[in-house]
């Protein structure tokens, strides 16, 4: 009896087993697609993530969130203050990881504090006199496109740390212990250098900087000028006391340099900041000085960390792929601007948005650029002629000046687009002094616009541009770190229209179906139907208005047909206060105007009439990707 049971047992037994292993197949837990830190969910997948305002703690449950992703590039945690070390842990454990810190550098009484993303950084920016040595620089390493480096007035002996710098343009270690400048051999991009007041014997490794163009080496113990004869691009040379303290360098040495070197001024009997390395005259900034003041801040009160070409830059190398210079007006070139790996990729290519059979536009519906302004149409403060009519006036409101630029125009053509790209469009980006910008565009009045390809903007927005579609690219409302905008409409008849915070596949039109000229992807709007707007708060804003900071800032608004208004604000610069993005909004709503559009504003403010800029208080400014202008049609 048991040899008949015991194989059906068996069976029975194996069915047994099969229906429980499917059963726990079926109850078994999908495999994880996201990860978890501090309340926030990331997809494992990502190649970029930010923690927003979240301080890092625990820096080991950071790695194992960390380790759980299979192909991040980018990680920005700006809210934590990252000592070297452990920036050297988390740079070691991820080696080619792109990170945004907040980076510590801790002096006896103070601490810096510095982004890897500045383009240019000074130990000045703190009001101290304790000094930093060489090791304490070596942070530095992590800032991915320092640009303008100023660490003078320290206790430097070694220069090792700019190795790991090799796009720096602007160098300045004076008043320090160095004796060895070997490092700089390596900067082939450098191109202004204050090296007064060191140890410096051999000036060798200066000998392959073809892209030089100011060096001071005054009050040094150099043995050999030899090596100065071969930078050809060099344009100021300082070298009082250079070999002997308190004297001019030999006779015989000046003469060589100045005859190797017949393009360069040679200044053999000023002090190191002195004749005109400064100061051209009075308080008239030599132009590179100039720049230098722009680029770092005019003390530690007014710092600033983002580099400034000099007007007769160079183009960066290839290793130096970030910044570029500055173009002259006379032969504006294209920048480029790269993206970094994280971004998404643009959207498709710009598709033709089919416009009304309109043939009565003044001007084209396309890049090319307005008519020439009559130089006769100027006046002190404003410009007219049968197709335009402009004022420009500033006032006070609570503790910060303010411009105002009051414009009517015949066409609705007039109000026109311009990228930084060779030919005008929107399919890439670029950037250019924007000076230049308006220069090619023959403006009567500009002003900065959206800077429609910021990295900050993962390619987002809806873009169009003088009729042309180039980006219909609006994120989804559920995603963690979705960039939210107003979008302004500009339609044929020249009329503003708002769209608040348009997510994707909401369908952008204006009234009656009609034709848009232009769109912008910035905000927010600060008043429409001529009511002020005061709800500026909550996490669904534009990320980037910086409501409650005190900052520049400028908007484009309608207060009639075909009569607008460019409003901008001073900064926190010079006794004004700047303005949060309320106090902007009430002034705004102070000038009648109907529809009012906050655009980029920071150190991109720009407002330009008769050749120059209006908002100029000597604060620092930066290139544009594109602007807006009012053109004549005469």
């Amino acid at each position: 009896m048991l040899r008949k049971t015991l194989p059906c047992f068996l069976v029975l037994l194996l069915l047994l087993l099969a229906l429980s292993g499917c059963a726990l197949a079926e109850t078994a837990p999908a495999a994880d697609t996201t990860a978890e830190f501090n309340g926030m969910s990331f997809p494992l997948d990502a190649e970029y993530i930010s923690l927003g305002d979240t301080v890092v703690q625990d820096f080991d449950a950071f790695e194992a969130f960390l380790d759980r992703f299979t192909g991040l590039k980018q990680v920005d945690m700006w809210e934590t203050k990252m000592p070297a070390a452990m920036c050297d842990r988390l740079a070691a454990r991820y080696p080619g990881m792109k990170w945004g810190w907040t980076m510590v550098l801790q002096g006896k009484d103070h601490q810096h504090l510095i982004r890897t993303d500045y383009t240019s950084w000074s130990t000045l920016h703190n009001n101290t006199t304790s000094h930093h040595n060489s090791e304490d620089f070596s942070i530095l390493r992590y800032c991915w496109n320092l640009m303008a480096l100023d660490v003078g007035h320290n206790s430097v002996t070694d220069l090792e740390f700019l190795r790991d710098l090799p796009n720096l343009r602007v160098l300045i270690v004076a008043c320090n212990q160095v004796t060895d400048i070997s490092p700089l051999a390596d900067l082939k991009n450098l191109e202004y250098a204050e090296l007064f007041k060191n140890k410096i014997k051999d000036l060798s490794p200066l000998s392959g900087l073809d892209h030089l163009l100011d060096l001071n080496i005054c009050f040094n113990f150099v043995e050999d000028y030899d090596p100065l004869q071969n930078l050809k691009s060099l344009k100021r040379l300082w070298i009082y006391s250079s070999r002997v303290p308190n004297q001019s360098p030999p006779d015989n040495i000046v003469r060589f340099l100045k005859e190797s070197l017949p393009d360069t001024q040679v200044d053999s009997t000023h002090y190191s900041t002195a004749g005109t390395w400064r100061f051209l005259y009075g308080n008239t900034r030599h132009p590179h000085y100039d720049a230098i003041v722009r680029m770092f801040g005019e003390d530690h009160l007014h710092p600033h960390y983002e580099y400034i070409p000099f007007e007769d830059s160079f183009p960066l190398t290839e290793e130096a792929p970030a910044a570029a210079p500055e173009a002259s007006a006379e032969e504006p070139a294209e920048t480029p601007v790269p993206e970094p790996e994280a971004t998404p990729a643009p959207a498709d290519e710009p598709t033709p948005v089919p416009a009304e059979p309109r043939t009565d536009y003044l001007l084209p519906i396309d890049f090319t650029p307005g008519k020439d302004p009559s130089p006769e149409g100027y006046t002190e403060n404003g410009y007219s002629d049968s197709t335009i009519q402009v004022t420009v006036d500033s006032g006070l409101f609570e503790d910060c000046v303010y411009w105002v630029a009051d414009i009517h125009i015949k066409d609705a053509s007039q109000l026109r687009t311009m990228s930084a790209t060779d030919n005008g469009s929107f399919e890439r980006n670029a950037q250019r002094r924007p000076e230049a910008l308006a220069e090619r565009s023959k403006a009567v009045v500009a002003l900065n616009g959206d800077y429609y390809d910021s990295t900050e903007r993962k390619s987002r927005g809806f873009i169009l541009r003088q009729g042309t579609l180039f980006r219909n690219n609006l994120d989804e409302p559920g995603p963690w770190d979705a960039r939210f905008m107003d979008v302004l409409l500009i339609d044929s008849n020249g009329d503003f229209h708002i769209v608040y915070q348009p997510v994707k596949d909401a369908v952008i039109t204006v009234p009656d179906n009609g034709t848009i000229l232009n769109s912008f992807s910035f905000g927010p709007a600060l008043v429409d139907n001529g009511e002020l707007i005061e709800d500026f708060q909550g996490a669904d804003r534009w990320i980037n208005m910086a409501a409650d900071e005190y900052r520049q800032r400028i908007c484009i608004c309608q207060a009639g047909p075909l009569h607008y208004k460019v409003i901008c604000c001073a900064g926190p610069y010079k006794g004004n206060t700047g303005m949060t993005i309320a106090q902007f909004a009430r002034l705004v709503k102070t000038q009648d105007v109907l529809v009012a559009y906050n655009l980029d504003g920071g150190d991109s403010t720009w407002l330009y009439f008769k050749g120059a800029k209006v908002n100029d208080l000597g604060s620092t400014g930066r290139k544009l990707m594109d602007i807006i202008y009012f053109a004549s049609a005469e």
